[in-house]
Order: structure tokens, then sequence, then C-alpha cells
């Protein structure tokens, strides 16, 4: 009789749980859903940006968390404005925006086609940054509130990196850095006290060349000339500018507080649409195609469910869709990436190579396509690189954490037997012997010499001139021109249109991968893994801190000692 009551509770149990997963679903679908909003005629889209702004999201848009739009879905709706009878203008109001220059010049391009159409861009700040302007001043006219605790603030750009190495050795920790290119800067701020000679000259050219872009493009967009913008910049004296200093500089156009702005244009709630509303209807593609790939964040084998994450697994899963699939024509490869595991990125590099075989492969390259991101796109039929673009950075690297002087300070001691040479090479408790590090020296140089073998191969440069070039140094994408390690400068639409020229077509439709997915249904095919669940809902994917980066970095090279990174962010 228990063994009875026993099944009929267990039974009963399992129902009411398929019942609360069942309810679950559908109303966590329900809150899912993207909202969207009547647009009526006269209406102005409002481009409300603040936060992250990934190049591309994994995941659709949605009402819940703190989910921000990627720029793939603003340069969509942006297009979509264009052409919509009813959108009479634009409203751009960024505010201490987090986004890559090139990705925001993309955003920018597509301002600047919106304008085309004889609807007007309008900018407003109470508050605005560096890359917040610079984003801003492609716009019409831009408002400044008139307040005087308002500002735009102008900082430049900068690159600061956290030297370890004193205190390393006061805690007894060692980590031995082996370079491949006397330019390749990772992992020197935990082997030395300051930036290397080398490296400090590489990257000064980079930024020249970067902060010049910045200005040039600004000063472009508001008919100001190169000298009165540099001085802005360098030689002036106020830190925030505001009000009438704000309007002197032309800066801004005008001094307007919002409400007054809205009445002005005749705009009211209901003629104001967040873009994260406004949902244009998506055409089917039909015909020929020329399939957009987005290949985001570091290369590694350590697979998570960030949008910051290339994997080869992956990556050549969609390029095989992409491959057999006889409607697209040619492929577009968007490079967003600082490199990574040197392994994975020689994988992809052999799958592109037999896509090329096959159909076009063009490179689009984002804010950062160096290293392992440049290892990929080498070999392409096509590089193009976005003016703000940062490449090359051909070499390799790798970093062996050793605590054993940590361990004997606090009493630790490890004692046992092995066979092998290098059994306990990877041992952090481990002393490192010169014997081990010649050891790798020699691998790290027969993985540099493949990388400009590859280079050399795929862009038909002397393996003597990609050395010229290679050591790791990293480039601004004018220099990379020069250097012919691409073929031209401008954005994604110029790549696909090269595509499409490549494969001898004229009459196209563009369709993108990875395909979006719901929240629900990653966490589903994640068979309702609640690390990666908690990670989707409380929005981790878009954080930027500097400690995740370092335990990602050392998760990294655990799963590849050997990698082909940037050692840097522009900010």
């Amino acid at each position: 009789m228990r063994k009875k009551w026993f099944s009929l509770g267990c039974l009963t149990s399992i129902i009411l749980l398929g019942l609360f997963v069942w309810f679950g679903i559908h109303s966590t679908k329900k809150m899912l859903t993207e909202k969207t909003v009547t647009v009526s005629s006269s209406s102005y889209l409002y481009l409300n940006l603040k936060g992250s702004i990934p190049e591309f999201f994994p995941l659709k848009n949605s009402n819940f968390g703190d989910w921000n739009i990627s720029a793939k879905n603003i340069i969509d709706r942006i297009e979509a404005a264009k052409n919509d009878s009813k959108i009479k203008g634009i409203i751009l109001e960024p505010k201490f925006i987090s986004v890559g220059l090139a990705t925001s010049h993309e955003i920018m391009e597509a301002l600047t086609d919106f304008k085309k159409s004889g609807k007007k861009v309008i900018a407003y700040f109470d508050m605005a940054g560096n890359r917040d302007y610079f984003l801003a001043s492609v716009a019409d006219e831009i408002v400044l509130n008139p307040s005087s605790s308002s500002f735009i603030l102008l900082t430049g750009l900068g690159h600061k990196t956290t030297y370890y190495k004193q205190l390393l050795d006061k805690i007894g920790v060692e980590m031995k850095v082996v370079h491949a290119g006397k330019y390749k800067g990772y992992g020197e701020n935990y082997s030395r006290k300051s930036m290397s000679p080398a490296v400090r000259k590489n990257i000064s050219q980079l930024f020249d060349g970067v902060y010049n872009e910045m200005l040039s493009t600004i000063a472009g967009n508001r008919n100001i000339s190169l000298g009165e913008m540099q001085k802005i910049y360098n030689l002036r004296d106020d830190i925030f500018l505001s009000g009438q200093n704000a309007i002197d500089t032309k800066l801004v156009d005008k001094l307007m507080y919002r409400d007054d702005l809205y009445k002005k244009l005749k705009i009211d709630k209901k003629h104001l649409i967040p873009i994260k509303n406004y949902i244009p209807k998506k055409s089917i593609a039909a015909g020929s195609k020329i399939g957009v790939l987005y290949a985001n964040g570091e290369i590694t084998s350590v697979d998570k469910i960030t949008q910051n994450r290339i994997t080869s697994k992956k990556l050549n899963k969609q390029l095989d869709k992409l491959m057999n699939d006889s409607s697209i024509k040619a492929i577009v490869i968007r490079v967003n990436s600082p490199g990574g595991s040197a392994m994975e990125s020689d994988i992809i590099w052999k799958k592109i190579q037999e896509a090329k075989k096959i159909k076009p492969v063009v490179i689009s390259m984002g804010d950062v396509a160096a290293s392992g991101g440049y290892y990929i796109s080498s070999g392409a039929d096509y590089i193009i690189a976005d003016p703000f673009t940062i490449t090359g950075s051909i070499g390799v690297v790798a970093v062996f954490p050793n605590v054993s002087k940590l361990t004997k300070k606090i009493g630790l001691y490890r004692d046992g037997v092995v066979r092998g040479k290098y059994t306990n090479i990877l041992d952090p408790m481990e002393p490192i012997n010169e014997g081990t590090i010649n050891a790798f020296k020699k691998s790290i140089g027969r993985t540099y010499t493949e990388f400009k073998t590859r280079v050399s191969n795929g862009r038909n440069i002397s393996l003597n001139n990609v050395e010229l070039i290679a050591q790791g140094q990293v480039w601004n994408s004018q220099d990379a021109l020069k250097n012919k390690l691409v073929d031209d400068l401008g954005d994604l639409n110029k790549a696909i249109k090269k595509a499409a020229s490549i494969a001898g077509i004229k009459d196209y439709s563009v369709v993108y991968y990875p395909k979006q997915k719901d929240i629900l249904d990653v966490i589903l095919e994640e068979n309702f893994n609640l690390s990666n669940a908690n990670i989707l809902l409380k929005n981790k994917v878009v954080k930027d801190l500097e400690i995740d980066k370092a335990l990602n970095y050392y998760e990294m090279m655990k799963a590849d000692p050997v990698q082909e990174i940037l050692p840097f962010n522009i900010k």
C-alpha cells in the first residue's frame, strides 16, 4: 500500500512540475516579448543610447532586464526609418555610451545615409562624454541643455596598463612571459614594472593615427578646421564645455531645454518612438543572398554563453551552413576580435580556406581585428577595415604563472614521484627552469613562423616583408592599408557590396548569422543550466569589468597557453 501511495505521490509531483514548467515557459515568453508601439505620422525615432552597445547580440531584444540594443539593431532600424513615411526625423541622445570607435562609426554612417532622405538628425545633450560627442557630431543640429550643470567632456583617447611585477615579487609569484615579436606587449605587465620602449613606440604611433582620424571626423562633421579641433582637445582651459563656451567653440548650435525643443518640433510622447520599441517588419530574404557572419570576442576553446567568445566549434558550424546553402553566393565575416588561442585561430583559418574554394569570402573588420583576429582574416579573398579599426599584432605570446616562492613563504611544500621530463611543466607550484623556457621559445617560434606564412600566402607579401610589419606591431587602418595588410577602408555595407561584386551578382538580399535567439530558447538549449541562466538574466554578457577580463584570460591560458592576443583596449 505504501508503495502505491509513494508512486502516486511521485506521479503527482511530476505532473505538478510539468505544469509549473509549462506555465513558466509561456508566462516568460510573454515577458520576454519585444514591446512594439504604433507609429503615428510625423513621429521621431528616439535614439536614447546609453551604456555598453555590443556590435552584435546573440539574443533577440526583449523587455526583460537591462538589455542593451546592439549596434546591428540600431543600424537596421535607422535604415528602416529612412524609408518609413511616418518617421519625420531622429532625436539622437547618447549618454556616456561605451562603444568602440569603429562600431560608433558604423552607426554614424547609417545616420549619414538617413540624412540623404532629407530627414533631419537632431542631437540633444544634458551631459556628454567623448564617445557621445563623436557619434553626435554627425547630426544636422546639436542642442545642449542651457543649465550650467550641463556639459560636454572631450577627453581624447588613452591606454593605461597596470604593471604587477613589483607586487608579484613581494608575494613570491613569478610570471614567465615568452614572446615571438619584440613589439608583442601582451603579458609584459606581469614581467616588467613599466612599458617597454618598443611597445611604447608602437602604441604611440597607433594612437597618433586613431586620434587624428577621430578629430578629423568630428571636424569634418561640424565644419570646423582640424587646427581648431586640436585646440579644443589639447589647449582649452575648461575641463567641461557648457553654455556659451560650447556655442563659441561651435561644438553645439543651440542652448535649449529638452521640453522646449520638443515643443518647437511639435513632439509629444506619442510621437517620440524609442528605438528599442521601433520594430520594423522583416522582409523575407529571397533569391541570391550574401551571408554575413559575426565573429565577436576573444578566440578560445572555452565556450560560454556570451557574445565575447569565438570558438572554432561554433564559428565553423555557422560557416558550414553558409557554405552548404546554395542560395548564398558569397560570405562576409565581420571580425571584431583581439585574438586569443593560436590553435583555435588556425582551425578557423582552415575552415575559411575551405569556404573560399566554394564561394567568395570577404572580411569586414570592426573595432579590432588583431593577433588571432588578423590570423583568421588573413586568408580571405578581400579585407576591408573600418577607418577606426585596430589590426595587425602578428606575433605570439605565452604566459606561465609560478607560485613556488609564495608556497615556500607560507609553508606549503610538494613531494611525490614523477616520470617524464615535462610531467609538471604546467604546474604553477613547480619552479620553471631555463631549459623549459627555451623549449617553449622553440614551440612559440614555430607558431610565429606559421602565422607569418599564413599572412605571406594570404596577402601575397614576401616573408621578409611580413617580418618588417609583424613582430607584434599593432596598426591603425590607414597604416595597415599602406602595409598591404588590408585591401580597402570602409564599413560593413562596403564589404557586402564587394562580396557581391566578386560573386558576380547585382540583385541580392542579405542574411545574418548566427541567427538571434530568445533568452528562453538559449536557457532550454543549455538544459536549464542555472549558472548560464543567471548570467543571461543578470545581463552579465555586456559588462566589461577588469576583474572579469583577468579571470577570462587566465581561463583561456589554462586551456591553451600559446596565445595570439592584443594586450590593450582604447578608452
